[in-house]
This record gives structure tokens, C-alpha cells and sequence, in this order.
């Protein structure tokens, strides 16, 4: 007698295909997912774990339902799944807990597992960015490939830009820093002063290689910036820090960047 096939299904599959077959199911979301109107507060549709006020966006309700098929989904794929979701959420005055205690509710390794996250900050908020040192919102688990902060649709006077300048120089664990107008009222307007941010990231980047007693003092990362006039947003994209020069080379280095930004501010 001939023996007996083993039936193959997909959980006697290796874990590792599993995992290969379900990235074709879950690409990652687009770039722009979620931040069509930071302003609408959707219905909160929590993750298997209880993240109360971190709503998902609609196109990406399906992907936390895989969660919930079995216990052995959930072993295996909660972190990919995290890893392809944008997370929402809005922190303000009015917020029962903050953004650290929401993610208290998750292990370390789901936090290391957020990729793209969206945060809707208001003016006191907006402020701490400058309090972060070296990982944002000072979390070391974050790993984000692109994280988003939309300004409060409301006035706010910015303050701490050079701390923010400054912050940025050491900022690590973000691939991209993308800030949203969001129909907020600066002084100025919202391009301003992101032109105003520029410029004192330029300063204060020649300061600490020539100026401080310490120079030569290099950024951990280089930002390569730009500005949506019909989105309103500033796009900070994470380089490999300037290599260390002379002065002269440095600032013919540097020339062109000085260039784009003197346009900017002129237009």
C-alpha cells in the first residue's frame, strides 16, 4: 500500500512563509494614508489589545480583523501587522491619557513594530517636540518609517523653534518627519515659519562645527527638507550626517541648500 499523504494546509506551512505569504496581503500603506483630514474624528475601532482614542483609519480596518481569526494569527503576525497600519491619534488638553500611556497597553515589541503614526498635536503639544532627546516623543522603541504631526486646526503661536532646530540634529529613528498645517493660524503663516525653521537648522548647524568650543560638533542626522505649497506640509527626510570639511568647503557645500531656502522665503 501506497502510505497516506500529509495534507498540507497553511499552518503547517513554516512560519516564515506564512509571513512571506501574508506581506503580499498586507502591502504597506501609502504614503498619504490617513492624513486626507486630520480634522475628522472617525468611530474608535480599538485593536484586539484596548488602545482607547487610537482610532484606525477605514482602508485600514481590515488588516487588524486578521487578529482576530485565531490565536495563532495573532502569535504570528501581530508585529507585521503593526508594522503595515497607520496608527491615529489626536492629543490636546482635552486627552484622558497621553500618547506614552496609550502605548503602555502594548508590548514593547508591538511599539518597535509601528511604522507609520499620525499625530495630531495642539499648541502646548506642538511645544514638547523641542523637550524630545534623540527619539521622538523620547519612546527608544519607536522605529517609524514616516511619522506625522498635524497642527491643530486653530491659532497657535510657535515657539521653541530653534529648540526644535536643535532637536533635530540629534532626532533619530524616523526615516520621515512630515508636519501638517492643517488650517492652523501662525503668525506669518504655516510656510514661514517653516522657513524660519530651516533657516535656524542651517545656522546652527555652522555654529556647532565652527563656532563652539567643542567644533567640530556633527549632526546624528541630516534632514533633507522640502515644503507642499497645496498640502501645506514640511517634509523632513532623514540623511547620513555632512561629512566634516573646512570651513570654505563647508559653506560650498552648503550653497546650494542656502539658495532653495533664500527662494523659499522670497516666493
Amino acid at each position: 500500500m501506497f502510505p497516506t499523504p500529509t495534507r498540507t494546509n497553511f499552518f503547517t506551512l513554516p512560519t516564515e512563509i506564512r509571513l512571506s505569504i501574508l506581506e503580499y496581503v498586507l502591502p504597506p500603506p501609502h504614503p498619504d494614508s490617513g492624513v486626507r483630514d486630520l480634522t475628522v474624528t472617525g468611530p474608535i475601532e480599538p485593536f484586539f489589545v484596548q488602545i482607547d482614542d487610537i482610532p484606525f483609519y477605514s482602508e485600514q480596518r481590515w488588516k487588524s480583523s486578521i487578529l482576530t481569526i485565531c490565536r495563532q494569527f495573532r502569535t504570528d503576525f501581530t508585529n507585521l501587522v503593526f508594522s503595515r497600519t497607520v496608527f491615529s491619534v489626536r492629543v490636546s488638553n482635552r486627552s484622558v491619557r497621553s500618547l506614552h500611556s496609550r502605548l503602555a497597553d502594548l508590548r514593547p515589541c508591538q511599539i518597535a513594530s509601528i511604522r507609520y503614526l499620525i499625530v495630531e498635536k495642539e499648541e502646548h503639544e506642538f511645544q514638547a517636540l523641542s523637550q524630545w532627546s534623540h527619539y521622538p516623543f523620547n519612546i527608544p522603541n519607536f522605529n517609524l518609517t514616516i511619522l506625522t504631526i498635524g497642527l491643530a486646526s486653530s491659532p497657535m503661536a510657535i515657539e521653541n523653534t530653534a529648540k526644535i532646530a536643535k532637536m533635530l540634529r540629534g532626532l533619530r529613528n524616523v526615516q520621515t518627519l512630515r508636519i501638517i498645517g492643517n488650517f492652523c493660524t501662525v503668525k506669518g503663516g504655516f510656510k514661514a515659519w517653516y522657513n524660519q525653521l530651516v533657516g535656524l537648522i542651517l545656522k546652527e548647524d555652522h555654529r556647532q562645527r565652527y563656532d563652539v568650543a567643542d567644533a567640530p560638533n556633527v549632526e546624528e542626522t541630516w534632514w533633507e527638507w522640502s515644503f507642499g505649497n497645496q498640502t501645506q506640509s514640511a517634509v523632513f527626510k532623514a540623511q547620513k550626517s555632512k561629512p566634516v570639511v573646512g570651513e570654505e568647503e563647508y559653506m560650498h557645500m552648503i550653497k546650494p541648500l542656502m539658495e532653495t531656502w533664500m527662494r523659499s522665503v522670497e516666493t
